[in-house]
């Protein structure tokens, strides 16, 4: 099963036609977008991946232009409710595929984004069983994942370990440095993450960065996972 995230940069606006296109040229079974919005612009992205056999697609109950996330699927998919922190509710969504709960998620910027890691951290039980958490966590490491110490909660990250949560990427990757967001300055910080439970982690295969989406469709490269399959 093939996996991408992109983080949409403010709902996509007049970019969401392209968006949907790259998106479906992933080929991937499952798509998961931060910093989606609901209304004209949504309805818009849920209906050109519909269209090319997206046809599951769960996104919270939000305002319009309010940030949240959305997760679309290819083949049958089960919506899991998530018992997340008050407040935080447009910060994930989940679903069941092919026998994998698929959690996606848009964190918040600085400190606000601690609930959202304190429930992480506390392994909800709707998370049992196969897991990934993939998103946008507006964190990391210090020193690796950026190259000073600037990152909020990046303590609150780093405990997703001692949690059973296993940094995807890093799997395959080793301690290599590479960034997914840059800031005006040109700084580089790795913000775009996949964590898989335990139980997953024989089961992936490929963890890349695609930084072309960073020419005019997003300011985030996109990150694509893939999981091999049980049969």
């Amino acid at each position: 099963m093939k996996i991408t995230t992109l983080n949409l940069w403010h709902g996509g606006s007049r970019r969401i036609d392209a968006l949907a296109e790259w998106l479906v040229g992933t080929g991937s079974d499952a798509i998961i977008c931060s910093e989606v919005h609901r209304g004209p612009t949504g309805d818009r992205l849920r209906a050109r991946l519909a269209e090319a056999g997206y046809r599951r697609c769960f996104v919270p109950e939000v305002p319009p232009k309010t940030n949240t996330v959305a997760l679309f699927a290819r083949e049958e998919a089960e919506a899991v409710p998530l018992a997340l922190p008050e407040g935080e509710e447009h910060r994930a969504v989940a679903a069941r595929v092919a026998g994998v709960t698929l959690v996606g998620v848009y964190f918040a910027q600085l400190k606000a984004k601690r609930p959202m890691f304190l429930w992480l951290l506390g392994r909800p039980p709707e998370l049992s069983g196969p897991t990934l958490v993939m998103g946008d966590f507006n964190t990391g490491r210090h020193r690796l994942d950026e190259a000073g110490a600037t990152f909020q909660c990046a303590a609150e990250f780093g405990r997703l370990g001692e949690a059973g949560w296993v940094d995807a990427w890093r799997l395959l990757h080793g301690e290599a440095r590479e960034f997914s967001w840059y800031s005006t300055a040109g700084n580089g910080f790795r913000l775009d993450h996949a964590f898989v439970s335990a139980d997953l982690v024989e089961r992936v295969s490929a963890a890349d960065y695609d930084h072309s989406t960073r020419a005019g469709l997003s300011d985030h490269s996109a990150l694509r996972l893939d999981l091999r399959s049980t049969a």
